[in-house]
């Protein structure tokens, strides 16, 4: 345990197993790292139809003794990270697309109800055209700031 950062069992004292009795909490997280920690990970990747198997097979080897968990952090950090970043990001210009279509459908909607509305107009030009500042002013003048 000692290469762990433990002290070794010469600092310990006469009655070694009293001082070893403080790493049991953390003996026993390590232990159950993979049932508690990493089994619910990879459902949820599992869940997101994310083939953790197939994505795994694809890295490349890692030598020596603990090589497969090295290999599985490194697989982790170096691709799997950048793929969830990427998924995100994905959802979130999804949510944007969505929210905009409803935002022009709705103004399309307001519009034709007051046919000579100005604001109503501007406001649906500048989401038309994706004009973030234009649509701010818009806005601003619409609601009396």
């Amino acid at each position: 345990m000692a290469t762990l950062g433990t002290p070794s069992s010469g600092q310990m004292g006469t009655e070694v197993e009293k001082t070893l009795m403080q790493y049991c909490d953390a003996l026993e997280d390590c232990l159950g790292w993979h049932e508690h920690t990493w089994l619910p990970l990879q459902e949820q990747l599992t869940d997101l139809d994310f083939k953790w198997d197939k994505f795994l097979a694809e890295q490349p080897a890692v030598v020596g003794a603990h090589g497969e968990l090295v290999r599985i952090g490194k697989a982790v950090t170096d691709s799997l990270l950048p793929i969830l970043e990427s998924r995100i990001k994905k959802q979130k210009l999804l949510q944007i697309e969505d929210e905009l279509r409803d935002l022009k459908a709705r103004l399309k909607l307001a519009g034709r109800a007051a046919k000579s509305s100005k604001a109503t107009a501007k406001l649906l030009s500048s989401v038309i055209d994706e004009d973030s500042s234009e649509y701010r002013a818009a806005y601003e003048r619409f609601a009396g700031t």
